[in-house]
């Protein structure tokens, strides 16, 4: 039995039909705009030079100096020098240590009974195109009283003497200026310069002492005495 459709039914399949066309016509043209702005953008891209990053610069810290110097300091107690001149910019690194004896490899024990003739003192390692010598030993001369001869505050001995160990003439020259200038201010320096010897490192427990054990230095304190006046 053949089944008549009514007019209406044929009516609604061309809607349909009319319908389905203008969607998949409109599909086609956001298919061409894609495919259009995609291929402009590579064509951006490849006509632009890449974006190289510049250079990064790294901070001044003790991990990112490279040492191409020493100094050698001493003045009291080596944990009060180490604790100040290791804070300085451009200072790799400062290890506390003996000089000025005449014993190969002293100990500590020895230092401090005089059976050796060294000092504690302190060598400083540092980039010399970011800290100079002078401003090292400018330091030196602020961290410690120059002007006590037997020791340094309550460490009374020759092991706390205070010593410039230079490493050249031009090293004892700038220092024989800053105590020319100290001594204009009135201070009585009572600081020796010394040629270097063999820095003997100490051993491991006076290494970064402060840093260690949190505590403060207690011999030691900063005073500006380049800007202050006995007078």
């Amino acid at each position: 039995m053949n089944r008549v459709w009514p007019v209406k039914h044929f009516a609604r399949r061309a809607a349909t039909r009319s319908a389905d066309a203008r969607i998949l016509n409109m599909v086609r043209s956001l298919t061409v705009v894609m495919v259009g702005l995609v291929l402009m953008a590579c064509a951006a891209a490849e006509s632009e030079p890449a974006v190289q990053p510049g250079p990064v610069k790294a901070a001044t810290t003790a991990a990112s100096v490279v040492p191409n110097s020493d100094a050698y300091f001493a003045g009291g107690c080596f944990w009060g020098v180490e604790h100040y001149l290791e804070k300085m910019p451009g200072v790799a690194s400062v290890e506390s240590g003996y000089m000025g004896g005449s014993e190969a490899n002293p100990s500590y024990e020895q230092v401090v009974r005089h059976a050796t003739g060294h000092l504690e003192t302190v060598r400083v390692r540092y980039d010399s195109k970011l800290v100079s010598y002078q401003a090292l030993a400018k330091r030196f001369f602020e961290v410690h009283d120059p002007t006590q001869a037997d020791g340094q505050g309550p460490d009374i001995g020759p092991q706390y003497r205070s010593v410039v160990f230079y490493g050249s003439s031009k090293e004892k020259a700038t220092v024989q200026e800053l105590v020319g200038q100290l001594k204009a201010r009135g201070y009585q320096v009572a600081t020796r310069l010394e040629l270097a010897k063999t820095f003997w490192p100490a051993e491991k427990a006076h290494q970064d002492y402060y840093a260690r054990t949190g505590k403060q230095p207690y011999c030691h304190v900063r005073v500006r005495r380049f800007e202050t006046s006995l007078n």
